[in-house]
């Protein structure tokens, strides 16, 4: 009599050995599956952060370079240099509208600093007006920036727009 429990014992281990292997691997497969799925959400939303890092720190160099402009009307060569150093290579983050912007503040900037020199030169009074008048025109040209800068970097820096 003892022999029929370890006889039906042994045949349901059998049967549920027989059942649980298959299933075993598709399970582990499963969940390493979703392991691997979770890890290239965050390697993702990674890359995400720091290209928006990235992005605004050109941004914040832009906007740094312009707010000089709004306290004073000029701006040193070292100012001028951050700029230019905060914002170079954003060809490589940003499309070409964001790159063809820089480049037109950065000429702005150059022919601003052009007449600003002129002006300390004290050239004849002739001259010197000539330059305070397009260096005046660059500045408010310049100072008017502020809202273009947003809109043009804008699209760039909404995290639903990293990709």
């Amino acid at each position: 009599m003892n022999e029929l429990p370890t006889l039906f014992l042994s045949g349901v281990v059998s049967q549920i050995k027989d059942l649980v292997l298959p299933i075993a691997p598709f399970s582990l497969s499963v969940a390493v599956g979703i392991v691997a799925f979770q890890q290239w959400r965050v390697a993702r939303n990674k890359l995400r952060l720091d290209l928006f890092e990235k992005r605004y720190k050109v941004y914040n160099a832009a906007l740094e370079f312009l707010q000089v402009l709004f306290v004073s009307d000029s701006f040193t060569d070292a100012e001028f240099g951050r700029f230019v150093i905060g914002t170079s290579g954003a060809e490589f983050l940003f499309g070409n509208d964001v790159a063809q912007y820089l480049t037109r503040i950065r000429e702005e900037a150059a022919i601003l600093h052009m007449h600003q020199w002129h002006i300390e030169q004290k050239e004849s009074k002739k001259d010197v007006l000539k330059h305070s008048r397009s260096k005046d025109q660059r500045v408010v040209r310049l100072k008017a920036q502020d809202a273009e800068l947003r809109r043009v970097f804008g699209r760039y820096l909404g995290f639903g727009h990293i990709k």
